[in-house]
C-alpha cells in the first residue's frame, strides 16, 4: 500500500464522517423548522387567548356597570318604598313617621314582609308591607 492509498483512505473517511454531520446537522435543521412551526402555532393560539382576555374584561366591566347601576335603582326604589310605608302609617294610623326609622327586609319580589317603623326609644311598630302588581 502506497501513500496514495492511505492519503485515500483518510480522504474517504473524513468524507464520510463529513457526510454523517451533514446528516446529523440535516435532522437539526429539521427538528428547528417543526419547532418553529410549534412555536408560531403557539404563538397563535396565546394571541388568540389574549383576545378572548380582553373580551372578558370588556364584559366584566359592563357587568359592573350594570351592577352599579341595578344597585342605584335597587337603592332608589328601597327609599322609596321606606317613604311609602312611612306615608302608609301616616294614613292608617294618623302618625308621623320618618321614613329613616322604618325597618323591612330587602324587597325583591311581590309578596308580604315583616317591617317595623320606630317611633321613640323603646316604642316600635311591627307590621307588614304587602307588595303587588298595580
Amino acid at each position: 500500500m502506497g501513500d496514495n492509498d492511505v492519503t485515500l483512505g483518510k480522504a474517504l473517511d473524513a468524507a464520510a464522517s463529513a457526510h454523517k454531520r451533514i446528516d446529523a446537522l440535516e435532522r437539526e435543521v429539521k427538528d428547528l423548522r417543526t419547532l418553529t412551526l410549534a412555536i408560531a402555532k403557539v404563538d397563535s393560539k396565546v394571541d388568540n387567548i389574549k383576545e378572548d382576555v380582553e373580551e372578558i374584561k370588556q364584559e366584566v366591566e359592563a357587568l359592573r356597570a350594570s351592577r352599579n347601576k341595578l344597585s342605584k335603582e335597587i337603592g332608589a326604589l328601597m327609599a322609596q318604598k321606606k317613604k311609602e310605608e312611612a306615608e302608609e302609617v301616616k294614613k292608617q294610623f294618623g302618625i308621623d313617621v320618618d321614613k329613616r326609622k322604618v325597618n323591612s327586609e330587602d324587597i325583591k319580589a311581590f309578596g308580604t314582609y315583616p317591617a317595623q317603623a320606630k317611633f321613640y326609644q323603646g316604642i316600635t311598630a311591627d307590621f307588614f308591607v304587602s307588595v303587588s302588581e298595580n
